[in-house]
Order: structure tokens, then sequence, then C-alpha cells
């Protein structure tokens, strides 16, 4: 059987070039994993199917292990630039074919990256030759080979931040020790490799003239 999974274009950001979908079964007893690559905000997955009782309707075979739960990702791409994912849980049934669950926020980090974690609080700045030296640090997500990092300044006309990627599992953000430089900013590292990207993890910042601080509100977005 084959079902359509569709979602909306993104509102804020550039336009996605492509969007990278998987689905993959919630049940030990069927493994089913797949992903599709596609241009639109729509794809289509087989699915196995039993046959009809006459009369009733119901399946006819006594183990039906592919009517079970399934993990729906769905992960806008700007070329190799990885948006935010969205997830769904789908119920496949032999009756009811429309059933899907939003999981929004509740992402298990399906994919083929793994995922990381910011760390919070940050170490100490160092301040020298008029500049403020923030270092960022994050867990290493299983398969990534790469992060891309983005610090962007929270509602601010004058804007300081970070657009980069790396190898590493940290790296270093300098501002301008100037009153312009200080207020809220929004961190974002998402991990990635040849095959895709794993869910970014976000925390707020904070730069005072004299202190600075971080913590996670779960709401952080670009």
């Amino acid at each position: 059987m084959d079902t359509r999974f569709a979602w909306g274009a993104p509102v804020r950001g550039t336009a996605p070039t492509n969007y990278v979908v998987r689905v993959t079964s919630n049940s030990p007893g069927f493994v089913y994993d797949q992903v599709q690559n596609v241009p639109t905000t729509n794809a289509t997955f087989k699915f196995p199917r039993s046959p009809s009782a006459p009369g009733s309707g119901n399946a006819t075979e006594a183990s039906t292990p592919y009517y079970t739960t399934y993990t729906v990702r769905v992960i806008p791409m700007n070329g190799d630039v990885a948006g935010d994912p969205l997830y769904w849980t789908y119920k496949y049934e032999h009756w009811k074919l429309n059933n899907c669950y939003d999981e929004r926020g509740q992402g298990n980090g399906l994919g083929t990256v793994g995922n990381t974690a910011l760390t919070c609080p940050v170490p100490a700045l160092t301040t020298a030759g008029g500049y403020s030296t923030l270092t960022l640090a994050w867990q290493p997500a299983p398969a990534a080979v790469s992060y891309r990092v983005t610090v962007i300044s929270n509602g601010r006309a004058t804007l300081y931040g970070l657009d980069t990627a790396t190898p590493d599992i940290q790296t270093a953000l300098r501002f301008p020790k100037a009153s312009g430089a200080y207020g809220q900013y929004t961190v974002r590292v998402q991990p990635m490799n040849a095959s895709g990207a794993g869910d970014p993890a976000y925390m707020t910042y904070q730069l005072g003239e004299y202190s600075h601080e971080c913590w996670k509100t779960g709401s952080e977005s670009l």
C-alpha cells in the first residue's frame, strides 16, 4: 500500500532545495527503514498489506507485524545546509489509514548521524586586545564528521554572530568589548556527515560587560 506524507514549507529562512524523509518502524518485530530525498513537500512510501477477508474486511493473516507504529522524520535542506527536522508518529492499521501524531519537540534523533548536546555553563570569558572570546563546546555525535555552528544576535539591529562548519567539538567566537555586542544570542550546533544531518542543539547565550551566562528554554529556533 502506498502512503503519502505531506508537510508545509518553512515560513522562515531560505527556501529549501530538497527534503530528506526517513520512515522507520518502531517495532523490533518488523524491520522497516526507508529514506527518500525529494524536491517537493510530499513523499510516498510503500508498506506491506494483508489481504482483506470477504465480508468482514479484516486482515486475513494471523501475524501482521507491519501493522505497527512508525517514526517519520522530515528535514529541510538548502544544498548541504540542514534545517530543523519535523517528526510524526504514524500508526499503520488494516482499517484506518490516516493516523499521524505530531511529535513536535519530541524527536528521537532518527537519522544516520546521531545527536549532540551543547555544554552549558560555558567557560569563563577571556579578554584581550579589546575583544572578549567565547569558547563553545558540545558533545560528539556518533557518526558526525563536522558540525554546523550558528550564533545569531536576538532581535538586535547591530549583529554579531557566527556561521561556520568545523570538524572539532568546540569553536571560539570573538566579540568586540563594546556595548553594541552585549545582549542575548541564540546558539545552534548541528552534527553532519555525507549522508545527512542530525538534530540541532540550541541554547540561549547572554553576554554582559563583565559576565556571561547561558541557559536552555526549549523554544530556541533560527
